[in-house]
């Protein structure tokens, strides 16, 4: 497969090596020329052409001298209550030109009078578009009394206002200087460079060098911004402290060069001392490419003396490219250390495809309806819309646009002609919200762009009348626009009536071009491989064989069409009227046909796309009518039937011979339906099953039959329907065939079936279970059927994007489906792609099908080509379930946690399958020799059951299945059990109800469900393994809003057993007794017991060493008048008054430190406190009936010379435990034992106290820090947790770095992470605190900051993470946790630089692991760009912005930036201090 992949990238390669792709010069001043300076303002005399915007006062000062203003005039920008209270430089009075490029240098300064309260102050640059949006901005962050410079290149757009300098938010009331702005001229666009744009642009005058490093696998350097020398302007980019020839400087361009994209490079190379030669050498990561470090630009000479520019033009970055780096590399030949200087960065997207940019409409539209209802109109008839006051969006407006949708894909509707241009992107945008009182409705917003040509923009979303919900997606306009282009709203679902919702603040908005179509027409056919098996389909609509390149990939893949639209029931007649009218159907076949296809017809009979009036009572705008009580009126069932044939017969005639087959009923049953076998009662309630009953779908065939035979036409009838690997539904379809099938043949006594055959619509995801579709197509078989795959598309990704790991998924799904299809080929007719490419498809947000929107292909293709290689190239990564146990014991099914249930493992239920956010809980589970028993115990913010389906009520669910038989669909044993808060059960199938009872205890808006569970199947037993999962459904004004589970993730455990976790029942005391009980010591006397609990003893004290004994009736009674903390612990003081004891041993009963109930006892001594959890002791010395903790000083350690030092006089202290007077070696990684060790810090230690570090002392004498160790002022003591006894000493560790001082903000966290030797420096003294971590790396960090230890749990490996990698058993232990995860080639791309987002994930789940969950919650909309997190990491960025963790900058996220070390340091230190 690779091999035919990489053959058409022969072009991309060439554009890419050595010689073509670049050239270099040296750059003289000759050369170079006199930059064009199109504005330059000092103030010296004036303001010049500054405007004032917002509300901010321009004053020019004099006299206001600093670095750059040596003429003393500045512009004083005061008098600001807002950001944009600004200084503007509009397009129009500079003047600046559109398309031209930019580069705008503005010296800036802050009285530190003016200043306030701040330390800083954040200058913006900002582009500022015509809607007073900003479409790019730079900020500079100026300390008090010191200027800075801003530079900024962009280049002008049509819609763009003008140029502003401002502050954030911050700032907003600060006033500032500006004493110098120029804008030069750097680049031109115009007509003869159409869609052009600069990417990145750096003249490092403001001193920032984002993006630049040491290339990481060569030698050591360092980077700074120089004023030495510089090409243009001041400054350069300059790397120095060169270890060798092969300490070489990098820019990472991941996300800025992107894939699909064509870019041309430029940069100015210079050395501090001699020559050599050099070339631009990089790193393309993509599957694509067979070299992935091509050089862009080959060797040439650079000196001391002239700057050298390389420029590499036209460089493509393939499709599916994960990484993009460049670096100025040695020649082999070049030896030289010396300094290299960088100036002038600059790409420019130069990517070809769609209109000249000047003949695009990139103004958009906006319509908040403040000004009436402007074009749009209701989609289906007329009226039912009109813009209301009953509701509003709009910020200071008081209108909506209010629409009665009729039925199914109605909505409001504008026409966009002459807005949307092929080749382009545009995002649309709409707030929705149903009419008070109306039902909750699935909505989305979709594009028209032929007469039978439709697109899903945004996804399917739930709207309710109780908040505003925005819609958004983004769409491709990858057809010439004709005669139709509209966008619209719909009704999504079928709810069988009309509902009434508003809109507001409607935006279809420019994003840009889009890379042209580019099909490769030297790939193999997919008709031609399966020629000898069945056809291969796909969609077509009006005007396909108009546009050269659609018709091209129809004609060479495929050789069966089937009308998406056009032969659907509402195309055959007249617009408004009940007149027969198929002349578009007749020529859309023709055309198929004479371009050597084969049609296939679609549809006779659906409940959808259909008129009204066909079944239904209507009114005179086809409306349907209702009775007094709101009922739909449907036609009598003579009038409906005489409608039904009328329309087959009509059809059918007309069309002829022209179809080798039609769908004659298409979706009649429901989904997952509760009893397949009645298939009467699990059919669909359509306005044709109310007005004829299920009898309409037999007199379809029938009617259908009787044209076509007696015609004598070979024509197949077939029944179509979608989610066909549903077992249930599956079953019911094949039971209806079947009684059909055996119905007509008595009746007609012929033999003849009257329904040939059944089409599997095939609309799968990437969590489809082929086993279920194989099912499916054997019982389809086995009624001696034919299959017609008819609708075949798989989603993966979101919004028009589709990952690397999502597109590998995708097409092994394909490979699976297709080696099925093989498999029973002589069965199938027909394999049809419900759509060429991602572009066009109804679920082009999902990216489903072979061939991307540029007709690319992607994985799929190759699947389908070639199953066996691709699964054999791609094999799955092992499916991983979460492991628990069930204990035994019988409980009371009373909705209280009995005792009882302490025996049981506590599994949370904090995975979210939907949403990010919601209801989460535990379950516990028990089981006897009868039943099972679990108790769930939910933590929620309302409770909500208004919706009349169960699974969208607040809820439980368990899914059991008892034999863990992991098969695809379920069978005996194997149920889906559901409680509501109210105690309302459902059951999955409905038999399993027997025996089943469940009790509910509700406290607020928290729940407590308790379930017993007849085990049908099996007997259980010590060592069983059962399926299980635990769910929680979360809902609010009727609609399920999350799902939290246990296990799964996909999704399908109610249809697919496979995918549950596994419990391992234990317990069950063995036959013949448990173990004898621990006889009790014999009693001593006991202290007293304070009102609270505590105890206060006297100990025994003889040569220095107290001793002090308690027995449990002490114990006991101080346990019982104990108080709780903050987490329902109590805690139990045992005061040992000890004062001049130089060691302290406490004897305690054995089993007060191996129990189950959570508590704390806390040793008081002189020489410390030790808090002691109740399972300290847990499996550990359970023979033993006393414990003693024993607490001594430890002065005279053996220590070596430095690490003496670092303690000095501080304490130090040695922790034992002796088991009936023996000492054992306590360590116990799930029971720490917290210790204060009293220490009163000297004053330079109180300055930073975060120096203060806890080190374990081996027997070596060695010293290592204990990573959570800090001073706790509160206490008055040095704090640690700790799982194992040993020597602890007090030490005061200061580690620094000489390059952390220009990181100020990260510079605390930095040292106190590194004087616990949780991160360290690069090599030497520095710390390169703007390198970026890899996934690997921080993965490990987090693994040593939280002390997470091995669990014991074997997990499968990734591939690309070796036993030899230095950071093996960090990734391993973070496995465990399920802190990180592989894609489905089980990698995890260990050396990838971590994102931001997947650090926020990955600090969440790890924070969990270590038992430190951070609560639900929080909010990003203080965040610019929170719109860009993506939805997998927004629930965990929500919780760590309200932690306090994760803090942003300049008001942004940036979630999708490479995380820096700098970065990393300050995220582990919130986590340490948190």
């Amino acid at each position: 497969m690779r091999s035919r992949l990489r053959k058409h990238l022969a072009s991309l390669l060439a554009l890419v090596m050595l010689i073509p792709g670049g050239f270099a010069v040296p750059l003289t001043a000759s050369a170079a020329g006199d930059p064009a300076v199109v504005y330059h303002e000092t103030f010296e005399s004036g303001i010049g052409k500054t405007e004032q915007s917002g509300g901010a006062s321009l004053q020019h000062a004099t006299g206001v001298y600093f670095d750059g203003n040596d003429d003393g005039g500045a512009l004083y920008v005061t008098n600001r209550t807002n950001p944009w209270d600004a200084a503007d430089y509009s397009v129009s009075s500079v003047p600046l030109q559109t398309g031209n490029t930019y580069t705008v240098t503005a010296s800036v300064y802050a009285d530190p009078a003016d200043l306030q309260e701040l330390d800083k102050l954040t200058i913006v640059a900002a582009v500022v578009t015509t809607d007073d949006q900003y479409r790019q901005q730079k900020s500079v962050e100026l300390e008090p009394g010191k200027p800075a410079t801003l530079t900024e290149t962009f280049t002008v757009e049509d819609h763009d206002k003008a140029f502003r300098i401002q502050t954030d938010a911050n700032g907003k009331e600060i006033p500032y200087y500006i004493g110098e702005i120029k804008f030069i001229l750097t680049g031109t666009g115009g007509p003869e460079k159409p869609g052009q744009k600069v990417v990145l642009s750096q003249s490092f005058e403001d001193g920032d060098y984002t993006g630049w490093s040491r290339k990481s696998w060569g030698g050591q350097g360092t980077l700074e911004v120089s004023g030495d020398v510089a090409s243009d302007g001041s400054k350069s980019l300059k790397f120095t402290n060169r270890e060798s020839a092969d300490s070489q400087p990098l820019l990472n361009l991941t996300g800025v060069m992107k894939p699909g994209r064509t870019y041309d490079v430029s940069l100015n190379v210079r050395l501090g001392a001699g020559s050599g030669q050099f070339h631009i050498a990089s790193k393309i990561n993509s599957p694509l490419l067979d070299n992935q470090y091509p050089w862009l630009v080959g060797n040439q000479d650079v000196t001391a003396n002239d700057w050298t520019t390389f420029a590499a033009k036209g460089v493509e970055i393939p499709a599916d490219t994960s990484e993009v780096l460049l670096w100025i590399e040695s020649a082999e030949s070049n030896t030289l250390t010396s300094d290299i200087y960088i100036d002038e960065v600059l790409i420019v997207d130069v990517t070809s495809g769609g209109e000249d940019p000047g003949d695009v409409d990139k103004s958009g539209i906006f319509d908040d309806f403040e000004s009436g209802i402007g074009n749009w109109v209701r989609r289906f008839g007329t009226g039912g819309i009109e813009v209301t006051q009953e509701d509003n969006h709009t910020e200071g407006g008081k209108h909506s646009l209010k629409t009665t949708a009729s039925a199914q894909y109605d909505g409001p509707l504008l026409d966009v002609r002459g807005k949307m241009a092929r080749g382009h992107q545009y995002e649309l945008s709409a707030w929705v919200k149903m009419a008070r009182g109306e039902e909750p409705t699935v909505i989305r917003i979709s594009v028209q762009y032929g007469e039978n040509s439709f697109a899903n923009v945004s996804p399917d979303v739930t709207v309710t009348d109780g908040e505003w919900v925005k819609l958004s997606g983004t769409y491709t306009q990858s057809v010439t626009p004709g005669e139709y282009l509209n966008a619209y709203v719909e009704v999504a679902n079928d709810y069988g009536g009309p509902r009434t919702f508003l809109i507001d603040d409607f935006e279809l908005k420019y994003i840009g071009p889009v890379a042209g179509p580019n099909p490769d027409f030297s790939l193999p056919a997919i008709k031609d491989i399966y020629k000898d098996q069945f056809l291969i389909g796909s969609i077509m609509n009006p005007g396909n064989f108009d546009d050269e390149i659609r018709s091209k990939m129809l004609k060479h893949h495929y050789n069966l069409l089937t009308a998406e639209n056009a032969m659907k029931p509402e195309y055959a007649y007249k617009p408004g009227t009940r007149e027969f009218d198929l002349t578009d159907e007749i020529a859309l076949a023709e055309q198929a046909i004479a371009n050597g296809f084969k049609v296939h017809g679609h549809v006779l009979v659906w409940h959808a796309q259909s008129p009204n009036w066909l079944h239904t009572q209507v009114d005179a705008s086809g409306n349907p009518l209702r009775d007094a009580d709101g009922n739909i009126l449907y036609l009598d069932r003579e009038e409906a039937l005489n409608n039904l044939r009328t329309h087959i017969r009509t059809v059918v005639e007309t069309i002829g011979e022209r179809v080798i087959s039609w769908d004659v009923v298409n979706e009649a049953m429901n989904d997952n339906p509760p009893n397949p076998a009645d298939w009467r009662d699990s059919l669909r309630r359509s306005g044709w099953y109310y007005a004829i009953g299920p009898d309409y779908i037999y007199e379809a065939f029938k009617t259908a039959r009787e044209v076509i035979d007696r015609h004598g036409w070979n024509i197949e009838l077939y029944y179509n329907d979608y989610n066909d690997d549903n077992q249930n539904k599956a079953t019911a379809i094949a039971n209806m065939v079947q009684e059909l099938n055996e119905r007509y043949a008595a009746e007609t006594k012929s033999g003849k079936k009257l329904i040939d055959g059944i089409g599997m619509q095939a609309h799968y995801n990437l969590n489809t279970n082929p086993d279920n579709v194989r099912a499916s197509i054997e019982r389809i078989i086995g009624l001696g059927l034919k299959v017609g795959v008819t609708e075949l598309d798989i989603m993966a990704g979101s919004n028009g994007t589709i990952t690397e790991d999502q597109a590998i998924r995708q097409g092994y799904l394909y490979a699976q489906l297709f080696q099925l299809y093989k498999e029973y080929a002589d069965h199938i007719t027909r394999v049809t792609f419900w759509g060429v490419d991602d572009g066009t498809s109804w679920r082009s947000e999902n990216s489903p099908l072979l061939f991307d929107g540029r007709y690319q292909a992607k994985p799929a293709y190759y699947a389908v080509m070639d199953p066996a290689k691709f699964i054999e190239e791609y094999p799955p990564a092992e499916k991983e379930y979460q492991e628990g146990t069930a204990s035994y014991g019988t409980p009371a099914v009373d909705g209280t946690e009995d005792a009882v249930w302490s025996r049981a493992e506590e599994l949370p239920i904090t995975r979210f399958q939907t949403a990010h956010n919601g209801a989460t809980g535990t379950a516990r589970v028990l089981w006897d020799d009868r039943n099972l028993y679990v108790l769930i115990k939910v933590q929620d913010t309302v409770l909500d059951q208004t919706s009349d389906l169960p699974y969208e009520q607040d809820s439980v669910e368990v899914f059991l299945d008892e034999t863990n038989s992991k098969a695809p669909s379920y069978g005996p044993g194997i149920g889906q059990y559901r409680v509501n808060y109210e105690n309302a059960a459902t059951f999955n199938p409905e038999s399993i109800a027997e025996g089943f009872e469940s009790a509910v205890v509700v406290n607020g808006t928290n729940y407590t469900v308790e379930m017993k569970i007849p085990f049908k199947t099996i007997t259980p037993a010590n060592g069983r393994k059962i399926g299980f999962d635990a769910q929680i459904n979360d809902a609010k004004d009727g609609v399920r809003q999350s799902v939290a589970i246990w296990n799964d993730l996909t999704g399908q455990g109610w249809q697919d057993p496979s995918v549950f976790g596994v419990l391992t029942l234990t317990g069950k005391p063995q036959s013949g007794g448990g173990p004898s009980p621990t006889p009790s010591p014999a009693p001593a006397p006991e202290p007293a017991v304070a009102e609270d609990g505590t105890v206060t003893v006297k100990p025994t004290i003889a040569n220095g060493r107290a001793k002090a004994s308690l027995g449990s009736g002490t114990l006991s009674q101080a346990l019982e008048l104990a108080a709780a903390d903050d987490n329902g612990r109590k805690i139990v003081v045992l005061d040992i008054d000890a004062e001049d004891a130089e060691a302290v041993d406490v004897e305690l009963p054995a089993g007060f430190l191996a129990g189950d109930e959570p508590y704390v006892i806390r040793l008081r001594t002189p020489l410390g406190i030790v808090d002691l959890p109740s399972n300290m002791l847990a499996g550990i010395a359970e023979d033993a009936e006393t414990i003693t903790i024993s607490i001594s000083g430890a002065d005279d350690l053996e220590l070596d010379e430095a690490v003496r030092n670092r303690i000095g006089d501080r304490p130090a202290i040695s922790l034992n435990v002796l088991a009936d007077g023996e000492a054992i070696a306590w360590n116990n990684p799930n029971a720490p034992v917290t210790v204060y060790i009293p220490y009163e810090p000297t004053a330079e230690e109180l300055a930073n106290p975060d120096h203060l570090v806890v080190w374990y002392i081996d027997d070596d004498g060695r010293a290592t820090a204990v990573p959570n160790g800090r001073y706790d002022a509160e206490s008055g003591a040095v704090v640690f947790r700790t799982t194992h006894f040993s020597v602890y000493a007090v030490a005061h560790v200061v580690k620094t770095f000489d390059d952390i001082d220009r990181v100020a903000w990260a510079k605390q966290a930095i040292e106190a992470m590194a004087s616990r030797d949780m991160i360290d420096g690069s090599g030497g003294s520095n710390f390169d605190p703007h390198d970026f971590v890899t996934r690997a790396e921080f993965a490990a960090l987090l693994v040593r900051v939280l002390e997470l230890q091995d669990t014991g749990k074997t997990v499968a490996m990734f591939n690309d993470v070796a036993k030899t990698d230095e950071f093996y058993d960090e990734v391993r232990i973070a496995k465990q946790h399920g802190i990180v995860s592989g894609n489905l080639l089980n990698r995890f791309n260990p050396n990838s630089p971590i994102t931001r987002q997947d650090m926020m994930v990955m600090v969440d789940l790890a924070l969990r692991a270590a038992g430190r969950p951070l609560p639900e919650g929080g909010s990003l909309l203080r965040f610019k760009d929170a719109g860009d997190v993506a939805a997998y990491a927004r629930s965990s960025a929500e919780k760590l912005v309200a932690a306090g963790i994760v803090q942003g900058a300049g008001g942004t996220l940036n979630p999708g930036n490479r995380l820096t070390r700098a970065e990393a340091a300050v995220i582990l230190y919130r986590i340490w201090a948190h």
